[in-house]
């Protein structure tokens, strides 16, 4: 007897087995049936979607079926649907070794000054961890403590390993951003990602929003001159260019409206002179595996010297929305 059951072996209604650590407590175990096979497009099997309870922090756990053979492995649900969740089937997870053969059969074939080419080679082909058009991540705004509004993130186009986001704010019809988003296969940033400017003089800046999954980010790892542009206020700043320094501060446990995460803390910090002031710029990242998308952004401006009020803008989500 194998030790996994192949997504095409599976029939709708037969029983599953979700085992995880929701909210930290392991080896906690639900039941459920397969409730539908979804293909997936230019990838290994289908996606197993399931009702068995999931909660969060029971994404990269096991689903097996009554003869204990792994099925696949738990990646996301419906927030705001009942027991609409999803694992990756088994032979995605069979093939991983293979995949990672071939990507490091790749590096090892190039050059030197490989790392550069590898970005820029075969840019449409497809990622399998990449979302899907239709993702839609909501996120609260809030300036200092006081919550402004509602902004949605959705994935309208994806091109190999780039996505277009479109960027709108709840309540206000007139204002819509949209963005290209590149998409390394490691966490290994060059620079920011487009900062987008929201009604209000608030700013969206993110380094690389999405995380491949089973990415290991290690406390310590840094990153050396990233560059940002933003909108300083006062004195006729306008947009200032910063070098900044990211660097992994630690694994953290994260409250926000969508729930408890387990997430990476990522910090890039700045500093730039201006006239009689030195502008220190503190950007702040937390990434969870389960979210594809950073479940927590933050931007604080400081001045050290004028009277200006010190910039203090967080991004918290509320929930995500799967595409069809």
């Amino acid at each position: 007897m194998t030790n996994f059951v192949l997504s095409k072996e599976l029939e709708v209604g037969q029983p599953v087995y979700a085992i995880g650590s929701p909210r930290g407590l392991e080896h906690t175990i639900s039941r459920g049936i397969v409730s539908a096979l979804r293909e997936m497009k230019e990838e290994v099997g289908n996606l197993v979607q399931t009702d068995a309870a999931i909660s969060p922090g029971s994404s990269g756990g096991g689903l097996f079926d009554s003869e204990g053979r792994l099925v696949g492995i738990i990646t996301f649900g419906f927030k705001d649907a009942q027991n609409l969740n999803f694992a990756l089937p088994a032979e995605w997870v069979q093939e991983i070794p293979k995949r990672n053969r071939d990507r490091l059969a790749n590096v090892d074939a190039m050059p030197s000054g490989g790392a550069s080419k590898r970005a820029a080679e075969s840019p449409d082909a497809p990622a399998s961890w990449l979302p899907r058009v239709g993702d839609r991540w909501k996120y609260k705004l809030i300036d200092g403590k006081r919550a402004i509004a509602n902004l949605v993130v959705e994935i309208t186009d994806i091109r190999g390993k780039t996505v277009t986001e479109r960027i709108t704010r709840e309540g206000q019809k007139d204002f819509m951003a949209e963005r290209s988003v590149s998409v390394a296969v490691e966490f290994n940033p060059l620079k920011f990602q487009d900062v987008v400017t929201l009604p209000g003089g608030y700013q969206l800046s993110e380094i690389a929003p999405y995380v491949p999954l089973g990415q290991e980010m290690r406390a310590g790892q840094n990153w050396q001159e990233l560059p940002i542009t933003l909108l300083l206020a006062g004195y006729g700043y306008g947009k200032q260019k910063f070098q900044t320094e990211a660097r992994v501060i630690a694994r953290e446990k994260l409250r926000v409206p969508a729930g408890v995460f387990d997430t990476t803390h990522v910090q890039a910090t700045g500093q730039k002179s201006m006239r009689s002031d030195l502008v220190r710029i503190i950007c702040d990242y937390w990434y969870s595996p389960d979210s594809m998308r950073t479940v927590k952004m933050s931007l604080d401006i400081k001045y050290s010297n004028s009277s200006f009020t010190p910039n203090s803008e967080s991004y918290e989500l509320l929930s995500f929305e799967a595409g069809q």
